[in-house]
């Protein structure tokens, strides 16, 4: 993926999801469930998010947080996952969804629209 890319992409979490079809977005959230075998997860981000990962992905830890860079599947809302970085154990849940909701209350600020949206 491009770096212009993952620049571009808006911040969601559950709450925003489904007004970005088959556009790329960032998420962070814990993640609740974790499948090698099918190649899926859940994560929780303001809400429940589902994840889908590629064939190569690596393995991805449950219990943890972390930002998932996906494009948002139009058919259901689903997130096909690029990457993801580990954040860690601990994250402060209300600060990250009060950042998203800043995003798209200020989106001049954050992102362009005409890109995202």
């Amino acid at each position: 993926m491009e770096i212009k890319h993952k620049m571009e992409a808006i911040r969601v979490n559950a709450k925003y999801i489904e007004q970005f079809p088959n556009r790329t977005v960032k998420v962070i959230g814990k993640l609740e469930n974790f499948d090698a075998s099918s190649k899926t997860g859940v994560l929780q981000s303001n809400g429940v998010v589902n994840l889908k990962f590629p064939a190569n992905t690596p393995s991805y830890t449950k219990g943890k947080w972390y930002e998932f860079v996906a494009t948002v599947d139009g058919t259901d809302s689903s997130l096909k996952v690029i990457e993801g970085v580990d954040m860690g154990d601990e994250l402060n849940e209300q600060a990250v969804n009060k950042m998203v909701d800043l995003c798209h209350k200020f989106p001049e600020l954050f992102y362009d629209k005409s890109v995202s949206a």
